[in-house]
């Protein structure tokens, strides 16, 4: 069952559904995110462990933003829609909170063992190669599920293509990648196999590559912040 976290880091973000419901980018992962987060808790291994003070202090802070979350929901001027978010995105309460006790239970499964942490930049990368693969081709114009005019933006020879891969706007896909990108940097600086090596180095050039046609600033002043930050 302690499989199931890393898997949920890697197809919550890669995992689409055409033809499976109307919002067919969002439905499915939160689906899966509501059941592997109830199925890791009913299975015990949502018991805090023994943590270092630093996990210690990101455990209460997740805690505190769901403490948030549920206040701000009560106070809410539309308490429904803060509880079960918009109809695409779905993302009220339920789903936040479901987010944030995820990361609790990252938290809790590595403590102590480093070890796992590697599983889940694995699981990351290899989630992560095909989701930026798709979005490079939804850029060079192949898009097998969505019409390509529902990311173009602009008209005539101002039109620009905002690829979304599977994370439903291009915003999300680069930001998305920057965390693949450094995964992939990590299995690259740390792996011995040079299986896992060749993975991390391909996750990592596809991520910069799909993240530039995305065209998400933000994603790409993470990647200079980030790269700033571990040559320091």
């Amino acid at each position: 069952m302690r499989i199931l976290l890393p898997l949920m880091a890697a197809i919550v973000p890669a995992l689409i559904l055409p033809g499976f419901s109307f919002y067919f980018d969002i439905t499915p992962k939160v689906v899966f995110l509501l059941a592997g987060t109830g199925l890791v808790l009913a299975a015990g291994y949502g018991a805090a462990p023994r943590l270092r003070e630093g996990a210690k202090w990101v455990v209460v802070l997740l805690g505190l933003g769901v403490l948030w979350c549920g206040v701000a929901t009560a106070f809410s001027t539309h308490p429904a829609l803060s509880l079960y978010g918009g109809n695409w995105r779905r993302f009220g309460l339920i789903t936040y909170a479901a987010v944030l006790i995820f990361g609790m239970l990252v938290v809790f499964d590595c403590a102590g063992r480093a070890d796992r942490i590697g599983w889940y930049a694995r699981a990351i990368v290899l989630a992560g190669i095909p989701v930026a693969a798709y979005g490079i081709a939804q850029y060079l114009g192949f898009d097998p599920w969505m019409p390509a005019a529902a990311y173009e933006s602009g008209e005539g020879p101002f039109r620009i293509v905002r690829p979304p891969s599977t994370l439903g706007h291009a915003g999300y896909f680069g930001i998305y990648l920057v965390y693949v990108a450094f995964a992939g940097a990590a299995l690259w600086w740390t792996e011995n196999r040079r299986a896992w090596k060749i993975a991390g180095a391909s996750g990592f050039a596809i991520a910069v590559v799909a993240i530039v046609c995305s065209g998400t600033r933000a994603a790409l002043v993470g990647l200079v912040v980030g790269g700033i930050v571990l040559l320091a």
